[in-house]
């Protein structure tokens, strides 16, 4: 019974078309999560960043204007 268990179980490389595509689609599933994860994070960071230079610059205006 375990012999044939375990036959059902291990694919050697002649993969069926069936087989092939299902994984293609899941390779690409994850890249694409992978990619979109990293685009996320890379887009809030740069926002971020991008407000806290705005920030700078509006206290450096404000504190400039005191002076004069």
């Amino acid at each position: 019974m375990t012999f044939l268990l375990s036959a059902k179980i291990v694919h050697h490389f002649p993969l069926t078309v069936n087989d092939s595509v299902t994984y293609s689609i899941a390779f690409f599933y994850v890249c694409l999560k992978l990619f979109l994860r990293y685009l996320w994070l890379a887009l809030a960071f740069s926002a971020v960043r991008f407000n806290v230079h705005g920030i700078n610059r509006s206290d450096m205006q404000h504190s400039l204007g005191k002076f004069e």
